[in-house]
């Protein structure tokens, strides 16, 4: 049976109408976050993966497992490294994940990213040195406005 659903916004809501599929925002796609207090704890963890998979099948929203990892963030964890599945596939235990575009590291520090993205620029400013045989300073400053900032500023909200 479908419920059916509504907006909110502040304390005003929409009339309800039926969700037959799809996904509620920031709800399913997101990461899965929990934090584990014993071993025990991870057969919960566990649970919810496999509630995952169930729902995934159900509205016929595959999961991309390969695209699927665990990072454990603490440093209290490596005596505990359980391993999780989805659909029997075991998850891979990560020291660094990618989430939207982001490097994160156990620790929770962006150095890795941090390096990519400045080895990045760098190259792709080199480039334009190098292709544009023309040294006026506004064209430059454009190419580099143009290939070369958006490298650096891009998510740097997050880290």
């Amino acid at each position: 049976m479908v419920e059916p659903k509504f907006i909110r916004v502040g304390k005003f809501y929409s009339d309800p109408c039926d969700v037959i599929s799809g996904v509620p925002q920031g709800s399913v796609l997101g990461p899965l976050y929990m934090v584990l207090n014993n071993i025990n704890d991870s057969g919960v963890l566990q649970s919810g993966l496999d509630a995952l998979q169930a729902w995934s099948c159900i509205w016929q929203l595959n999961i991309s497992v390969p695209k699927c990892m665990v990072l454990q963030l603490g440093n209290n964890n490596a005596k505990c490294r359980p391993n999780y599945t989805i659909n029997a596939i075991p998850l891979p235990n990560v020291s660094v994940a990618k989430d939207l575009s982001v490097l994160i590291d156990s620790d929770l520090k962006f150095s890795s990213h941090i390096d990519i993205i400045v080895t990045k620029a760098h190259q792709r400013a080199s480039l334009i040195l190098r292709c544009f045989k023309c040294r006026n300073p506004d064209l430059l400053f454009q190419a580099f406005v143009t290939y070369v900032r958006p490298l650096l500023e891009f998510n740097c909200q997050v880290w």
